[in-house]
């Protein structure tokens, strides 16, 4: 039977490389963000699309938000997992801190309830996922307000 010093430290472990793990997800969310906003706004302007680019690069502009607001989400589940590692540094010595029971699954639960109905923490996940997504949908629409596409020429 393993001691407690080795139990606490196998939780540890195991919830630092799930935290960590979270960032290789937001990496993926971003560069899928950055594509396929810039692949529509650039599709907008090599096409001569008339009075319908200006709506289309609105659009282009505005498909970061789904990105952005799905990254935010998975920020709050990943410091979810903050208040029980916390816990776990905050035993001063395995040996006497008595028998160990795990609540991954427990203190995730009881901390994601607390911030999901949270809109500080919404705000903070906001800001904290904000580059690159802020930046795709500021220029789209700068592009559709100062530099809306041109307007198609017959016979084109």
């Amino acid at each position: 039977m393993p001691d407690v010093c080795d139990l606490v430290w196998n939780e540890y472990e195991f919830l630092i490389n799930t935290y960590e793990g979270f960032n290789t997800f937001s990496f993926t969310l971003k560069g899928w963000s950055v594509t396929v906003a810039l692949a529509a706004i650039f599709a907008v302007y090599s096409e001569k699309l008339g009075a319908q680019g200006k709506v289309l690069l609105w659009s282009a502009a505005l498909c970061a938000l789904p990105f952005w607001g799905l990254d935010g989400l998975w920020k709050l589940y990943q410091e979810a997992y903050l208040a029980r590692i916390d816990y776990l540094e905050g035993i001063p010595d395995c040996t006497v801190a008595g028998p160990h029971s795990y609540g991954v699954n427990l203190g995730w639960t009881t901390a994601f309830a607390e911030l999901k109905f949270s809109p500080v923490a919404w705000a903070s996940a906001a800001l904290k996922t904000a580059f690159p997504h802020v930046f795709v949908l500021a220029l789209g629409v700068l592009l559709a307000v100062r530099f809306p596409p041109g307007p198609a020429r017959a016979g084109g």
